[in-house]
């Protein structure tokens, strides 16, 4: 029994479309993997090819085009010292070379050409190269402190030209002083033997300060020709200069010679030996610029060679690189010949793969899955439009036809659902009347207590219309009498009064009317004092008969909330209303209802408290259920505090009882603040 399962359960499995398509997946997989296969081996040939040349041949053709750079690096150096541009220093160029070298004897400790015909001229041009750079970066070396040290001597050639010719004018200065002097008293002396002895005076004088000059200038001409000599390229040239420095300072020996010495010279004799000492010692200036030649000259040689020692050498790379970029060619040609008709072959294996996939995707998948699966695509289509007779595929025992039975089965559920969805519709429908039936008895519940409010203080009401009525009826009368009499200044007073009254019961109807009307159920801004002030107009005449004090703080008056002006208004009447009925249940002989104000945060709170019976045991969530009252049969209904605690609730507000330290209630409604609430319609829920 156990293998007949089994055996069943298998069967089933071979029958089902996971196992169908596993099946032509493996295929479609197995297919692929041959492919695969294929082009590993071809692609790996290739690799192995296309590995040869890059380990091979592209690294002696490379040796050859990094050795030209270094060589060209070279040429740029020999080139820039040969120009004397000095546009860098010497350290900087002794370091290209220094990297150039390196990098030249880096590249020939490689193997790559070990084996080649052209090692003994590649060997020999590298040590010739290596010896050359060696005696060139110590030329320069030697090159670098030669010019520092002239670098030195042009300094102080500069600040002892500077010392000689502030010498040279201060004694200029002092022997013209000295001549004009002598003049001015030449001038004013009487005495022929004094004049004649002044004139000879400013003669030697004159003389003196013309051999001035004449050292000033020999000293600037010997000075430049030092400067100079400390740029010149060539040895004939520092010869020139040399030979015309030495007779600039021999001509200042003999002129020293014949000025007179004195203390104020020996500071200019001093200077002009040290200028001739910087000419002419062992270490001076022609002789550091001799060397500087020299050695400038040496490094030329030297790099030259170094040149010609890089030439042989691109020489010889030259000759290697065409033979192995021939080599490398032939190489890559046959590779390419044979990636090509791997290519090829790969290509026929592709699209015979493909022909088969397609066939198990066209013949089996299509047909066999996909098609039954549309149809089942369209006929829960059809069923969720609505046409619930559509048929359902159901042949075969795979998860399709499972999936089809499945589906007739939903076909009924939604059958039952639609006659379940018509039977809430009409239950919708029913309570939505009802809904809006309630919605408008407590709109007519609101209006309704609005004139219960009326009605029990029309006594107030009649007075305030009777008391102006009557007034107006004796002013009439009295106009009749003014009018008989011919008093027209008393008729126009009497006039007056009348206008007056009349205002006042205007006033008194306007209240009424603002009071009686139907609210729009829509949200403003307004303030405490303005929803007050028809509310405490409707109470005055009651609220002076029970002998109770209304008192509005400051802060009250000027608060400023959002809410709908009829519906507070009808609150205020309400809570107001019921206070007042509770200081004269009270019978105290009067009373006090203090209303106050407070803003936290985005809501405004309103207290209204009163020193009334209080709650007279009453839960002060109780006293907001329909019908529930502290009032005597007769007097109240209940529905005041309910219809004004949904109201506040319409308004996003609340509404609260609790009894006060003065055993009376005290009322919290509180509001959102103008600057918080939302504009909009009122939506009411009762």
């Amino acid at each position: 029994m156990v293998w007949l399962s089994m055996t069943e359960t298998a069967n089933r499995g071979r029958g089902t479309i996971w196992f169908r398509l596993l099946l032509s997946i493996l295929t479609i997989a197995a297919i692929t993997w041959i492919i695969l296969a294929i082009g590993v081996v071809f692609f790996t040939q290739a690799r192995s090819d296309f590995g040869e040349i890059t380990e091979k041949s592209i690294p002696e053709i490379a040796l050859a085009s990094e050795l030209s750079e270094y060589a060209t690096r070279l040429a740029v150096i020999a080139t820039e010292i040969a120009a004397q541009t000095r546009e860098r220093e010497p350290e900087a160029m002794r370091e290209d070379v220094e990297a150039a070298s390196q990098g030249i004897s880096g590249l020939l400790e490689t193997n790559i050409l070990s084996d080649t015909k052209n090692t003994a001229k590649i060997i020999e041009a590298k040590e010739t190269l290596s010896d050359k750079l060696g005696s060139f970066l110590q030329v320069s070396r030697d090159l670098q402190a030669i010019n520092r040290s002239l670098e030195h001597y042009q300094v102080e050639l500069r600040w002892l030209q500077i010392d000689i010719q502030t010498e040279v004018a201060a004694r200029i200065q002092d022997l013209s002083f000295n001549i004009d002097s002598l003049s001015s008293e030449m001038v004013r002396s009487q005495s022929r033997t004094d004049r004649v002895a002044a004139a000879a005076i400013i003669r030697q004088e004159t003389l003196l300060r013309e051999q001035m000059q004449t050292i000033g200038s020999s000293t600037a001409t010997a000075i430049t020709f030092l400067l100079q000599a400390l740029y010149v390229d060539t040895a004939e040239k520092l010869a020139q200069l040399e030979d015309l420095n030495f007779d600039a300072l021999e001509n200042l020996q003999g002129m020293l010679a014949e000025v007179p010495q004195k203390a104020d010279t020996e500071t200019l004799v001093s200077s002009l030996e040290r200028l001739q000492a910087f000419a002419y010692d062992e270490t001076g200036v022609f002789a550091g610029s001799r060397d500087r030649i020299e050695l400038q000259q040496q490094a030329l040689g030297d790099l030259s060679t170094a040149q010609a020692a890089v030439a042989d050498l691109q020489a010889a790379l030259v000759e290697l690189g065409r033979e192995r970029r021939l080599a490398a060619l032939t190489f890559t040609n046959q590779a390419a010949e044979r990636l090509r008709i791997a290519s090829l072959l790969l290509a026929v294996a592709t699209v015979i793969c493909g022909v088969i996939c397609a066939g198990i995707l066209l013949f089996y998948v299509r047909n066999q899955i996909v098609a039954r699966l549309h149809r089942l695509a369209e006929a829960l289509i059809e069923i969720a439009q609505g046409n619930l007779s559509t048929p359902i595929p159901t042949r075969g025992n795979d998860e399709i036809a499972r999936m089809g039975a499945a589906t007739e089965i939903f076909r009924s559920s939604v059958v039952e659902l639609n006659r379940t969805h018509e039977n809430l519709q009409k239950e919708i429908v029913e309570r939505k009347r009802a809904f809006d039936q309630l919605k408008q008895t407590q709109r007519e519940l609101v209006q309704a207590g609005k004139l219960a409010a009326l009605g029990q203080m029309s006594a107030g009401i009649s007075h305030e219309l009777n008391q102006p009525l009557a007034a107006m009826k004796h002013h009439l009368h009295n106009l009749r009498l003014l009018l008989a009499k011919g008093k027209s200044e008393a008729v126009e007073a009497k006039v007056d009064v009348v206008e007056n009254l009349a205002e006042r019961m205007s006033r008194v109807i306007k209240h009424l009317n603002g009071i009686a009307r139907r609210s729009d159920y829509a949200v403003k801004d307004l303030t405490l004092e303005q929803a007050l002030e028809p509310v405490v107009s409707l109470f005055e005449r009651r609220l002076e008969e029970s002998n109770v004090a209304l008192k509005v703080s400051d802060a009250a008056g000027k608060l400023t909330l959002r809410a709908d002006p009829v519906l507070l208004e009808q609150v205020l009447i309400n809570v107001i209303g019921n206070s007042v009925d509770a200081i004269d249940m009270k019978a105290a002989g009067g009373g006090e209802i203090r209303i106050e104000a407070e803003q936290t945060g985005g809501d405004a709170t309103i207290l209204i408290a009163d020193n009334g019976i209080g709650l007279q045991g009453q839960s002060a969530t109780q006293l907001t259920d329909p019908f529930v009252t502290t009032k005597e049969v007769g007097k109240g209904l209940g529905l005041g505090l309910t219809i004004s605690f949904n109201i506040m609730q319409d308004m996003d507000g609340h509404l609260e009882l609790a009894e006060n330290d003065q055993g009376g209630v005290t009322v919290q409604l509180r509001l959102p603040c103008a600057a918080q609430n939302k504009v909009g319609q009122l939506e009411h829920s009762v």
